[in-house]
């Protein structure tokens, strides 16, 4: 069964490149992170990356898997974020009106944080 942190291993080490860069975003061992993209390889019965060269490199398999392991870190998040939150007063409901002029593409990673930081608020 794959592990959070197997997946966060994974996803980190394919977004910096390398298995020491994703150690120090996850501020584990190098050697910790590898293991950890090792036994989730293991659990898949898959390999994720090539290995031959200086850098690891996202196999078919890898690619495959990272946009599914993102999704799953990224509802993990607020799962966390919901279930730390559980005894505080929440808004249960926030409507944002736009004017026209305004280009919601600005406002999108704003929305993406409030769904973040606030999983049990509905937004319209």
């Amino acid at each position: 069964m794959y592990s959070i942190d197997q997946l966060e291993a994974f996803v980190a080490t394919a977004k910096t490149g390398s298995f020491s860069a994703a150690a120090r975003t996850l501020n584990k061992a190098q050697s910790v992170v590898s293991q950890h993209v090792i036994n989730l390889e293991i659990d898949c019965n898959a390999i994720l990356f090539d290995r031959s060269g200086r850098y690891p490199q996202l196999t078919l398999a890898g690619k495959k898997l990272l946009s599914h392991a993102q999704v799953l870190l990224a509802q993990h998040q607020r799962l966390r974020s919901c279930a730390q939150h559980l005894d505080k007063p929440f808004i249960s409901e926030l409507t944002i009106g736009l004017d026209e002029g305004i280009p919601f593409q600005k406002l999108s990673s704003i929305v993406n944080q409030l769904e973040i930081d606030f999983p049990n608020t509905a937004l319209e």
